[in-house]
């Protein structure tokens, strides 16, 4: 079963961006959001949809309050069904894995199951908070130099073909990337994790942890290394979901962001991995028009909302329906 595949069977997936579940938890019952809520609870305990939880969730829920973490994560928990989605490393080897044998993609190459809250202890709570605040560190050090020169050019506009010739240069760069570390694997027979230098701390290469995924969790041959590499050669990443969207974000983020965050870039893990599998996605107003500008929303036959009144609205229609 593809992703989408499984978005044509009965029960909806619909993936909730944190600021949705702040709203819904909101008390005002007669507002659009309290209608909302309303119908997702009345549809999820007649087996119509279920919210998976992502590892994003944690981090940015651990961030609030302890009893409004608490409260957040154990109402997202009970929308879920015990459905998580994987990291991100380990859905992507998967896909690899799954494209190089022609395995089928199912739920459970995106899903852990049976997962009960994760906040209702304080040393979960104190674990979760400790990990977004080291997260947040490494991305602000990760962007300040960009920040730094976006703060010179940010009254640069790019617009039209020059606009799509950035977005497609951005994720050629970034396919090249692995490329060039899939001849090297190739040459040198070998794979090293590389260090890679953010601040005063040293992190493992993203890419290499991929490969480390593929070789010794899924036994990748050297035959099929080979295959990988003519795969991204001729087509890039167009086959692997979650590589496809977080390049074309990532490049989007280039190109229209002022000053790069922490958000962003959970915006861009929870979209890369959730985006295959979900029939509706909230998300909010400028990862919506990426969304739809890029063609991914179409590509992945997603529907998206932000919080806007006109697509809360459209919204509770389709909930209506299903």
């Amino acid at each position: 079963m593809t992703s989408r595949q499984n978005k044509a069977t009965k029960k909806k997936c619909i993936y909730l961006d944190q600021f949705a579940v702040s709203d819904l938890l909101a008390p005002d019952s007669n507002s659009l959001w309290g209608s909302i809520r309303a119908l997702i609870l009345k549809k999820r305990a007649e087996g119509k949809l279920y919210c998976p939880l992502s590892h994003e969730h944690f981090l940015e829920t651990a961030k609030k309050r302890k009893t409004d973490a608490q409260r957040h994560d154990q109402f997202l928990t009970t929308l879920s069904d015990g459905f998580a989605f994987k990291p991100d490393l380990f859905i992507t080897s998967q896909l690899i894995s799954s494209r190089l044998r022609g395995n089928r993609v199912t739920q459970k190459t995106f899903f852990y199951a049976n997962i009960d809250s994760k906040m209702s202890t304080d040393e979960n709570y104190i674990f979760f908070d400790k990990l977004a605040n080291e997260h947040k560190t490494l991305i602000e050090d990760a962007v300040a130099g960009l920040n730094k020169l976006r703060a010179q050019t940010r009254t640069q506009k790019i617009k039209g073909k020059a606009k799509s010739s950035f977005i497609q240069a951005s994720k050629y760069i970034q396919t090249q990337s692995f490329i060039q570390r899939l001849e090297e694997l190739m040459k040198l027979e070998r794979l090293y994790i590389r260090g890679d230098r953010i601040g005063d701390k040293e992190v493992p290469n993203w890419v290499d942890l991929i490969l480390e995924q593929l070789l010794k969790r899924h036994k990748l041959k050297k035959k099929e290394v080979k295959r990988l590499l003519l795969e991204f050669k001729s087509k890039g990443f167009e086959n692997i979901a979650t590589l496809n969207i977080r390049t074309t974000l990532l490049a989007y983020l280039a190109l229209y962001s002022k000053k790069e965050s922490q958000a962003d870039h959970i915006d861009i893990m929870r979209i890369s991995t959730g985006l295959p599998l979900s029939d509706i996605m909230l998300v909010d107003r400028q990862r919506k028009a990426e969304l739809v500008e890029s063609g991914l929303a179409a590509k992945y036959n997603t529907l998206i909302y932000s919080g806007r009144s006109n697509d809360l609205k459209e919204l509770m229609e389709k909930l209506e329906q299903l």
